[in-house]
């Protein structure tokens, strides 16, 4: 899978783009205000700009393989687990509570699309988890609960460290919310610098739920490749 906003393909999530921006964050000077506009024309001390969109579509988000486990379960109406497995981008640092972390965002996210379908998203998140430590505790973590899917989220940690993180380090330079949408550092990080923040979260589970949703929905062929199927 490959998106432009923030997922790698595989399993890398593209929280771990999160990791890279600590070191660019720019200064942040105050904008002087014109003396020609009149104290009425500002905005009030109570304003809130509203929040940035989540512009996402699908060719962005789409995965490079269909999910046909999830859509026979779909069809049939049984419910569904999705593990998400990763370190503190994946437990939620940088929100204002759990139940704004992507993984409980995404769980909101696939009830509205998928509505009477039974649909879990455990948070198997580590703060300041490595591949090593998520493999170790892989069995009892992940493989116990029987998931229907599962999503990866690694290498933030490892790059904090001066670890290589080939072959996706290239993937990692991919900002567009920064360097296309031009966005400010602050819409998306939150104030340690570092993690994703409830607007990022929230838009990382809306691009994870279009796209398990269109890759389970999505038909594929059968083994003989002359019937599509859903």
């Amino acid at each position: 899978m490959h998106c432009q906003v923030f997922l790698g393909r595989g399993a890398l999530l593209g929280a771990v783009a999160t990791a890279a921006l600590t070191a660019l964050l720019p200064a942040r000077a105050q904008t002087p205000v014109p003396a020609a506009v009149a104290p009425a024309a500002l905005p009030s001390a109570g304003a809130v700009a509203p929040p940035a969109a989540c512009a996402l579509t699908l060719e962005q988000v789409r995965f490079d393989r269909a999910l046909p486990r999830i859509g026979r379960r779909l069809a049939s109406g049984k419910p569904i687990k999705i593990v998400a497995l990763g370190s503190s981008s994946t437990y939620g640092a940088g929100a204002s509570s759990s139940a704004a972390s992507y993984p409980s965002r995404l769980a909101e996210d696939l009830a509205r699309r998928f509505p009477g379908t039974e649909i879990a998203v455990l948070n198997r998140g580590v703060n300041g988890d490595e591949v090593a430590g998520m493999l170790a505790r892989l069995d009892s973590a992940v493989i116990a609960e029987k998931p229907d899917l599962v999503l990866w989220q690694v290498g933030t940690n490892s790059l904090l460290r001066d670890k290589a993180v080939p072959p996706h380090a290239s993937l990692l330079h991919e900002r567009r919310w920064y360097e296309t949408e031009h966005l400010p550092f602050d819409t998306f990080v939150s104030s340690d610098g570092l993690h994703m923040n409830d607007w990022s979260y929230a838009c990382l589970a809306k691009a994870l739920g279009m796209a398990i949703a269109e890759a389970a929905t999505r038909p594929t062929a059968t083994a003989i490749g002359t019937q599509a199927v859903r």
